[in-house]
């Protein structure tokens, strides 16, 4: 016999320092955890889930998925991209520095925003701060 489902999903605590919330299937991420925005945005998505029959709610295709920052974005890097990358520990180290270093610059901007511009901003700031060029890094000075 199946699990019978809750009547409210869990407000859960993302590593980026979000909360968040599973309808549907969906991750919504509602903003700094244990903020009252967040409290307002998970009793809101939740209410409107419910109203559709359990369904996720739509969400606005202007607004896209606007809580998805930098921040959040490096620490998924971090804690699952890493594994894929290198086995050395050296190589991995130089990678959460640049992913530290990213986070410092930008990390309230939107992901949406950063495009190749904002990286070749950081990959000059990165060789400035005395750290190597990655693999792949242009070598025009």
């Amino acid at each position: 016999m199946p699990r019978p489902k809750k009547a409210m999903p869990d407000y859960r605590y993302h590593v980026s320092g979000q909360a968040f919330v599973t309808l549907g299937g969906k991750d919504f991420y509602l903003g700094n955890h244990g903020s009252p925005e967040s409290h307002a945005k998970y009793l809101s998505l939740v209410g409107e889930s419910q109203a559709n029959g359990l369904k996720a709610p739509e969400v606005d295709p202007q607004q896209g998925n606007k809580s998805l920052t930098v921040t959040g974005l490096m620490a998924d890097f971090i804690a699952n991209g890493l594994k894929r990358i290198s086995t050395a520990e050296n190589h991995r180290q130089t990678f959460r520095n640049l992913a530290t270093l990213v986070t410092d610059e930008y990390g309230d901007e939107p992901v949406e925003h950063f495009g190749p511009r904002k990286l070749e901003e950081v990959r000059d700031l990165f060789v400035a701060s005395g750290n190597r060029r990655l693999m792949g890094a242009s070598k025009s000075a």
